[in-house]
This record gives C-alpha cells, sequence and structure tokens, in this order.
C-alpha cells in the first residue's frame, strides 16, 4: 500500500507543479513520460454539459483490474444507472469543478461484479479553451483492510478531503 500511496503523492506533486502560480494545467500540459509510475492510477474525465455527465477518456489499468472493467469511452451517467453506488463520483467531481481545486476522495462502492471498493486518491481539474475545466483527471489506489488510516493522514495533509458511501 505504501507504494501506490506514493503514486498519489508523486501524482499530487505533479500536478502542482504543472500548475504553477494558480493557473490550472491542461491535459496538454501533462507529459505521460514525466509521470508513468502513476499511469496505471489514472483516470480521465471530461467534462460534459458543464458537469450534468461525465464522459471516461482513459482509465489505467490498475483501476480496470480492480473495478472488473474498462469504462473508457463510457459516460457516467450510464455507468450510475447500471451501478447506482458510483453516483458519489459524479459528487465529487461536481465538488472538484465548483472548487476549481483538487481534492483528496474517499470512496465506497460496489465494483462491477458486485464486491465492496474502497478508494482513496485525489481528483484534480484541468483547464479547457478560455479557462473552463474541460477535463478531470483521478489517480487513486485500492484501499484493503487497516490501509485507510494512513493513507488518510497522508493524502488529507495535501487537499481537502471529502468521504463518500454508496
Amino acid at each position: 500500500m505504501q507504494q501506490d500511496l506514493r503514486k498519489i503523492v508523486e501524482f499530487s506533486n505533479y500536478w502542482l507543479a504543472k500548475a504553477g502560480a494558480g493557473a490550472l494545467p491542461a491535459f496538454r500540459d501533462l507529459v505521460p513520460e514525466e509521470m508513468f509510475r502513476t499511469l496505471p492510477n489514472l483516470v480521465v474525465w471530461q467534462v460534459i454539459d458543464d458537469g450534468r455527465d461525465f464522459r471516461c477518456r482513459l482509465c489505467g489499468d490498475d483501476l480496470n483490474r480492480n473495478y472488473g472493467w474498462n469504462p473508457a469511452g463510457r459516460y457516467l451517467n450510464d455507468i450510475v444507472a447500471t451501478n447506482p453506488t458510483v453516483a458519489v463520483f459524479g459528487d465529487n467531481f461536481r465538488l472538484c469543478l465548483n472548487q476549481r481545486s483538487p481534492i483528496t476522495v474517499i470512496d465506497r462502492f460496489e465494483g462491477h461484479h458486485g464486491t465492496q471498493k474502497q478508494t482513496i486518491g485525489i481528483i484534480a481539474p484541468l483547464a479547457g479553451p478560455a479557462g473552463a475545466i474541460s477535463e478531470l483527471i483521478c489517480c487513486s489506489i485500492y484501499l484493503q483492510n487497516g490501509d485507510h488510516a494512513e493513507a488518510d493522514r497522508q493524502l488529507s495533509a495535501l487537499f481537502p478531503r471529502v468521504e463518500n458511501s454508496c
């Protein structure tokens, strides 16, 4: 878990460096070679209709494997229609949109096969044309029993925390 948690801290520091002097980085500012260790734990969601929906642009292998399928190309509202427990993702995304800054999230939900999942991660906004937020990039890990307290302590020091349950 400690090594996975370092991926989130590394991603957070990378995003902060790209943000520079208060400006939000854009998707085009991110260089995969500069953050290759975090790629399996990243998911990028395109903001649709000012946050009424979100479309998964890409999803890392670790997240796909732990969730049980790849949501790339799917809309969050369609995913929620088949699994209402993931509605918390939309709540988190809208909070990040409204704050225009990264947040730390702890979510509990059912995975694709009905298994209980718990994740911790960072959601960070990415700028689009004219300063609007066009995408959200998330870096998260799946928590096992007993991982929660240490992960929460380390990540909540970086960004404000939100905790949701299904």
